[in-house]
């Protein structure tokens, strides 16, 4: 039961002791966010059994810690620095099994000037404006993030779809010329995680083949190729970003009844990921937009494969079947608020994402959609404290949401 907690414990330790004896100094900071909120769910699912839908109501409220990263970092002299972050989510511990503990960032960082600097290691690589940063709640207005950024919707949106996630190399920089500063970075990185081999069976990101020999290592030998380039001018800061890479479709469910699945396999599907993002900022006014396509590259077996299996398993139901007929998934958001003073901030948001693999959620049924509402205080600099109303809502021949999220939150740097 505690040898998780055993290895948490000899991991930070041995990193903290190791730090402080051959580093000239390290710094130690982080934060915290702690969340409550009151949900209320309403569903129509279609049953089989009614041939019609049946509403389910589910109402709860949590008081949780929703995420602390701890940071470590070192001047290493010559240009060079070191930079750690460890991440735990969802009121971590790991004798009861709850919420996550991950080693999110880890790497080396040489910087010769402003035009030219690199980054080795494992990191979170420039990809839109958000990306770098959305792990960093004290930065952000938000108590759950826009829906690609919210890592507890991971079950029905996986952020790694949309996002590159684990950088291994990247150069990157900044060149000005008058009041404009042009920003370019260019990255390769690893794998998505479906591709990297689990001990644990009933992981679900555990690979098809689950026997592979090293635990954490990547069994294929597709990785991830991409960058963003970026204008800033004044309070305008807009860039586009690519990545390439293969997404892991060798084992999927397309069963209804999830008690008896049945799988089937794409293989390796080639994807290009697009992305764009604007910020834009005057007197405290704020306007954030990001958007994302991710369109894959099939073969002509594979598209024909793929509209096979996405074919009606009810009868009568045009779109009863786990999957859709294709694979091409869209996202974005635009956020618009205004910050008082630098003590009050208030915002609204909308945001919106399909996934043609997902039958809930594909195009042709309209997507998700999300609206947010949401303001904050700062009583000091370290300190922030949250309010935020979030609607989510889908329609399709399956089923229908319409999810409700009352959130309060601080915010906490140290």
């Amino acid at each position: 039961m505690f040898k998780n907690g055993k290895r948490l414990i000899y991991l930070l330790a041995t990193f903290f002791i190791s730090t402080s004896t051959f580093a000239q100094s390290v710094d130690v900071f982080g934060f915290f966010q702690s969340v409550g909120t009151s949900l209320s769910i309403n569903q129509d699912v279609f049953s089989p059994l009614a041939m019609g839908k049946v509403s389910i109501n589910q109402k709860s409220t949590n008081l949780y810690m929703q995420q602390a990263n701890l940071f470590a970092t070192s001047e290493l002299g010559s240009g060079f620095s070191a930079f750690v972050n460890l991440e735990f989510t969802n009121n971590y511990s790991s004798n009861k099994f709850w919420g996550s503990f991950n080693l999110q960032e880890a790497y080396v960082k040489y910087q010769k000037n402003s035009a030219l600097r690199l980054k080795v290691g494992l990191f979170l690589p420039k990809f839109n404006n958000l990306n770098e940063v959305y792990n960093r709640t004290p930065l952000l207005p938000y108590i759950n993030r826009p829906l690609i950024y919210e890592t507890s919707f991971w079950v029905v949106i996986s952020p790694e779809d949309f996002l590159p996630q684990r950088g291994f190399f990247q150069v990157y920089g900044a060149l000005r010329m008058g009041k404009a500063r042009f920003d370019y970075s260019a990255f390769v990185g690893s794998s998505e995680d479906s591709f990297v081999a689990n001990e644990n069976p009933s992981s679900p990101n555990n690979p098809q083949n689950s026997s592979y020999p090293i635990s954490g290592w990547e069994y294929s030998k597709s990785k991830t190729f991409g960058g963003r380039i970026g204008l800033r001018y004044s309070g305008l800061k807009l860039g586009v970003s690519a990545t390439y890479d293969k997404d892991n479709l060798n084992k999927f469910n397309v069963s209804l009844d999830e008690t008896n699945p049945v799988y089937a396999s794409l293989g390796e599907v080639p994807r290009i990921r697009f992305g764009a993002d604007l910020e834009y900022s005057l007197k405290g006014l704020f306007l954030n937009a990001e958007y994302e396509s991710v369109n894959y590259n099939m073969k002509d077996g594979q598209d024909v494969l793929l509209k096979t299996l996405a074919s009606p398993q009810i009868p009568g139901i045009s779109n009863s079947s786990s999957i859709g007929g294709g694979l091409d998934k869209e996202f974005y958001y635009v956020t618009l608020g205004y910050n008082y003073f630098d003590n009050y901030f208030v915002y609204c948001n909308y945001g919106y994402l399909a996934d043609d693999f997902n039958n809930l959620i594909n195009s042709d049924n309209g997507g998700l959609k999300s609206y947010m509402i949401g303001g904050g205080y700062k009583p000091m600099d370290l300190v922030t404290l949250k309010l935020q109303y979030m609607k989510m809502k889908f329609n399709s021949d399956l089923a229908d949401l319409d999810q409700d999220i009352y959130s309060v939150a601080v915010s906490v740097s140290f």
